[in-house]
């Protein structure tokens, strides 16, 4: 009985954080800082999969400097266990994007890869944070 409970009151925390999310987001409080103008530079994120925030289709337009991670500073908030509070980032450097790992506790992996040093990103690459993948849309 007391693990029913336990269990009830974990899935009723997770659909109070999604509701929340959802909700700043639609109000605009949760945004992807840093927008570009269409054309050379522009970057974009896609969800393929993840534990449900941010949810799989989502796409986050990608600014100068793009941190991923759990921490709500973070200008993409990605809430999966297996992803540190600052995680990763994305830079724009000569119209072309960069992704490095923040020191992660697992690790970043682009195509399958985990990085050891920044690398660039080139459309189609696909990007892992812990259980959360996105594919880069250059």
């Amino acid at each position: 009985m007391a693990f029913m409970w336990l269990l009830a009151r974990v899935a009723l925390a997770g659909l109070m954080c999604l509701f929340l999310y959802r909700a700043a987001r639609a109000a605009g409080l949760v945004a992807e800082r840093g927008r570009l103008p269409r054309g050379r530079g522009r970057g974009e994120l896609e969800v393929e999969a993840g534990p449900g925030v941010p949810s799989r289709g989502e796409r986050f337009s990608l600014g100068p400097v793009t941190v991923l991670g759990r921490s709500p500073e973070s200008d993409i908030v990605i809430l999966d266990p297996y992803v540190s509070a600052k995680h990763a980032e994305i830079v724009l450097a000569d119209s072309r994007f960069f992704v490095r790992d923040l020191g992660s506790a697992n690790g970043t992996y682009v195509n399958g890869r985990r990085l050891s040093r920044e690398r660039s990103l080139r459309k189609g690459d696909r990007l892992e944070l812990g259980d959360t993948v996105f594919r880069f849309r250059g």
